[in-house]
């Protein structure tokens, strides 16, 4: 199963992330970063709610009901049991590789039970 850019638009990420293992044995999950550096610099120094190529949307408008990180995607996985198989951070079509939490505008994980 592909869950592409919708985990920060669904309320019941666990429920969901477990109903899909239990149907497959891995997910695919794709989301953007909001711990991005350009978000960051545009919230800090701006004072405004940044928009990015992985987040073209005003805060009025956007479908995201949550705001995570590469980090907090990761400390979830590792609290809830997935297993995190393998994970590739982008920008682009570049691969980031060093610092993908503030380097990254978006992330990518293969995921299954522990």
């Amino acid at each position: 199963m592909i869950l592409n850019q919708s985990i920060q638009e669904i309320r019941k990420v666990h429920f969901i992330l477990r109903e899909a293992l239990r149907v497959g044995s891995r997910v695919i999950v794709g989301f953007p970063n909001f711990a991005y550096i350009n978000a960051r610099l545009c919230l800090c120094f701006g004072g405004k709610a940044p928009m990015t190529p992985s987040l073209p949307y005003r805060w009025y408008d956007t479908p995201n009901v949550r705001f995570l990180s590469i980090s907090d995607f990761q400390d979830f996985c590792a609290e809830k049991g997935f297993a995190v198989e393998k994970a590739c951070f982008l920008k682009g079509q570049k691969t980031i590789a060093f610092w993908p939490n503030l380097r990254a505008l978006g992330a990518i994980f293969l995921l299954s039970w522990e």
